[in-house]
């Protein structure tokens, strides 16, 4: 029976490393993406201090005054990098859906160490390789940014992995594909509203994403993340002590003719 709600898939047998254990979570996470495109993952040797420590730090920077974090703005519209204040984005324009601006703040960087070589500061690379905007005025901020890029970048590497092997492909299929990756790392803020939210307003609109897959972290907060299912229902994600939540992207259905 197809699922209809999100699963939690344990990563601990893949990375045992034997070839039953990869293959049967590759068998979750392939019924996940097919039935409801989301799952949840535990054991997946992110280190919980690391996560503490970006949000502490994420934390800080959003209770700073907004002159201040208006000191990391983005620079253009079309640079997801630095501060994005709240109401200046709608998710749900991505569907072609017209809502007031989202209720949320955010703060943006993409990869680091870019090197200075036509393939990454050509025209053709757009803005995907644009420089990253670093607040001042929160110590550690950059660096604790900068390893939590590199552990997510490695963990993208191993659910394409399992994607793979989900597809009967050989594991390391799509290594060569992903090398020169475009990520983003995004944290997000909903402060405590003062003010009646606006007629179809919300602190985060109906959207998909458009890459290959994407690595929540969720709170808590009341309200959360919510997915729809194949049946339009709209459920809610479990929440699970330091886990996250994978879903799959637009260029991740293409790439496998919807399935």
């Amino acid at each position: 029976m197809p699922l209809s709600s999100v699963p939690i898939i344990d990563l601990a047998p893949y990375f045992a490393g034997s070839t039953a254990g990869k293959q049967a979570v590759a068998k979750a996470v392939d019924q996940a993406c097919r039935d409801i495109g989301f799952l949840v993952i535990t054991h997946h040797q992110v280190p919980e201090a690391l996560v503490e420590r970006v949000s502490h730090l994420s934390r800080a920077f959003f209770d700073l005054p907004l002159a201040e974090k208006r000191k990391a703005d983005r620079p253009r519209p079309d640079q997801v990098r630095g501060y994005s204040a709240v109401a200046e984005e709608s998710l749900s324009y991505s569907l072609e859906e017209a809502a007031p601006g989202d209720l949320k703040e955010s703060f943006s960087i993409g990869p680091l160490d870019v090197p200075e070589t036509a393939y990454y500061r050509g025209p053709e690379a757009g803005p995907h390789f644009a420089p990253n905007v670093w607040p001042a005025a929160i110590p550690g901020f950059r660096q604790a940014y900068a390893e939590y890029f590199a552990a997510m970048s490695d963990l993208a590497r191993t659910l394409m992995r399992l994607f793979a092997l989900g597809l009967d492909l050989p594991e390391t299929y799509f290594d060569s594909r992903i090398d020169r990756h475009i990520s983003m790392f995004r944290t997000l803020c909903y402060p405590h509203q003062k003010e009646a939210a606006l007629p179809g307003q919300l602190r985060a609109g109906a959207h998909t994403d458009y890459g290959s897959l994407t690595i929540v972290r969720p709170d808590d907060a009341p309200g959360g993340l919510q997915v729809r299912n194949a049946d339009g229902e709209w459920v809610d994600v479990p929440k699970v002590p330091g886990s996250f939540v994978v879903n799959i992207g637009d260029l991740m259905m293409q790439w496998t003719n919807d399935r």
